[in-house]
């Protein structure tokens, strides 16, 4: 045999065996990639009952972040779990998502749900991603909230904004009305301290449950205005907002009023007017930017939950692909979090530490 065709044979079958070899790696490190980018979580969120705005909203955020993660070739498999803003349920949704092996979840949604199924959380190892609450709201010891991760500053931060909007509004007797638990307490504290540094007299402090605040609110609105309270502090539901300014307007009762998102909510949706009212809602910050996304999606107002979501939504992924041999809470505690519009900085309770309230005029 001729040796050049014998050699051009050989250098042939080489060349077919080295293009081979390397066709079939790269298909194994393409699978390889692929299946490293493909990550499951759960949910357990209150998409009914009284928490379910928040929860909703906290859902739409993860959605939102998924969609934007598939753009980067990243598959986020989300399980979720409708507690009915019922904590014995929200106990349950912890236990489904260990059944199927789930260690990471977002939710549950309120702190008294939190703090129900905080113990399975940390008996089964799990990390909890929390959109709308902080540390100091959750029920529990310091090891068990060493397994959640918090999309909003601790409550006790609102103290100083709130002072100083008393002093703008020249407050001098105030009333406080809190949800009972341990969101409600925790405002009623920071409000408290906020009085004192501002020089204002607490002259009536009241907490009630969910279901009678709409009520009770009417009752104590009359109450505030027989005994000359002239600014009002309060936090509780999305039923509780419209009582509270449809009892206000209906007795022709007029006072400054400071308090969270659900008093924009209840705006914005329709459910009263806030025109020749002195109504400022206390937030952490949030971006115009991602509230355009989000109107572009689903042609709505967000609340503040959605973004804080979709951040912690792109924390949770880059920490389950990137933290190596970490933990996920020595990842998160390493370093400083880009996400939509802000950074995030976390510390041991899983707490943001580079964030402040501010007092915004609706």
């Amino acid at each position: 045999m001729n040796k050049f065709f014998l050699y051009s044979i050989i250098a042939v079958l080489i060349v077919g065996v080295i293009y081979f070899t390397n066709s079939g790696s790269k298909k194994a490190s393409n699978n390889n990639d692929l299946s490293s980018q493909a990550v499951t979580f759960g949910a357990v969120l209150a998409l009914t009952g009284y928490a379910a705005v928040d929860g909703s909203n906290i859902k739409d955020g993860i959605e939102l972040a998924k969609a934007d993660l598939a753009k980067d070739g990243i598959n986020l498999n989300i399980e979720y779990y409708d507690d009915s803003t019922d904590p014995v349920k929200s106990i349950t949704g912890v236990e489904y998502m260990h059944s199927r092996g789930i260690k990471t979840i977002f939710g549950p949604t309120w702190s008294y749900q939190i703090s129900a199924a905080l113990p399975k959380i940390s008996k089964y190892d799990m990390t909890a991603f929390i959109a709308d609450t902080s540390s100091d709201v959750v029920d529990g010891d310091i090891l068990e909230k060493q397994h959640l991760v918090h999309g909003v500053s601790p409550i006790y931060q609102i103290s100083k904004p709130s002072a100083e909007w008393m002093k703008e509004q020249s407050v001098t007797k105030l009333a406080i009305f809190t949800v009972d638990g341990g969101w409600g307490i925790a405002h009623a504290n920071a409000w408290s301290q906020a009085a004192e540094e501002a020089g204002v007299t607490v002259g009536l402090s009241e907490m009630f449950d969910y279901p009678n605040e709409p009520t009770i609110l009417g009752t104590l609105l009359v109450k505030a205005k027989a005994q000359g309270i002239d600014g009002i502090v309060w936090t509780g539901s999305e039923a509780g907002a419209v009582a509270l300014i449809k009892k206000m307007q209906e007795i022709s009762y007029d006072v400054p009023v400071l308090g969270t998102n659900y008093l924009k909510v209840g705006a914005d949706t329709g459910k009263y007017s806030l025109a020749e009212k002195n109504v400022s809602m206390i937030e952490s910050s949030r971006s115009e930017s991602f509230n355009e996304k989000y109107r572009a999606v689903y042609d709505r107002e967000p609340n503040k939950y959605a973004e804080s979501s979709y951040d912690l939504t792109m924390i949770a992924v880059k920490a389950e692909l990137e933290k190596g041999t970490m933990s996920k809470q020595e990842y998160l505690l390493s370093k400083t979090h880009e996400a939509f519009a802000k950074e995030y900085k976390f510390d041991i309770n899983g707490d943001i530490i580079n964030l402040n309230w501010s007092v915004t005029k609706l």
